[in-house]
């Protein structure tokens, strides 16, 4: 998917390796069986459906050999899911790295600006709802609840948000940093700098 920063990250691979429904403009031949596993002939023809991993999807859409499709977790049923209710469908089957693959589909449908639109939408409305039941899932069964709906993404901002929360707790209600009643009932000098107080 992307080279430099990202190309040894271990989430960037997994999310390039997600299934893209592509149809092919040129006919491919003796590696049908390889790009397609329910094919049962070696060569492939113009206009044939298959699903290739968005790495590869990337570099043969960029010499017009495939016509990359949305996957099924970005169309209209999907989009009409979310906006009756985004905190309540299912991201982690649907696609495990919903942002990235969002981002990596990006140069595809590039006159689609409604699919831009409803990722952010739906982080926007997902991520407000995730910080919350972060701060407040205290038992484990709550945590576990909300993590098994929610995307790869999306579980390293509940973590995060869970740890702040507990370093947070943890600070404030700490013994040693509370003030003692005699330091409490102390009041400060004025130095004046010259010596005398």
């Amino acid at each position: 998917m992307s080279l430099g920063a990202k190309y040894y990250d271990l989430h960037d691979i997994l999310a390039g390796e997600t299934a893209i429904p592509c149809t092919l403009q040129t006919h491919v031949n003796s590696c049908g069986k390889l790009l397609d596993q329910s094919s049962e002939h070696d060569n492939l023809k113009n206009g044939h459906s298959l699903d290739i991993p968005l790495w590869l999807a990337n570099d043969v859409a960029a010499r017009n050999m495939v016509t990359v499709r949305l996957p099924k977790c970005y169309g209209k049923k999907m989009r009409e899911k979310m906006r009756a209710g985004p905190g309540c469908e299912d991201l982690k089957m649907r696609c495990p790295y919903f942002y990235t693959v969002a981002l990596g589909l990006q140069p595809f449908v590039y006159n689609d600006d409604a699919l831009a639109a409803f990722v952010a939408k739906t982080f926007r409305a997902r991520y407000q709802e995730l910080l919350s039941k972060a701060h407040t899932s205290d038992n484990g069964v709550e945590a576990t609840k909300v993590q098994s709906l929610i995307c790869v993404e999306e579980q390293c901002l509940f973590e995060a948000g869970r740890i702040s929360m507990k370093a947070t707790e943890d600070w404030r209600y700490k013994v040693s940093c509370r003030p003692t009643r005699a330091q409490a009932g102390q009041k400060r000098r004025l130095d004046t700098g010259d010596g005398a107080r």
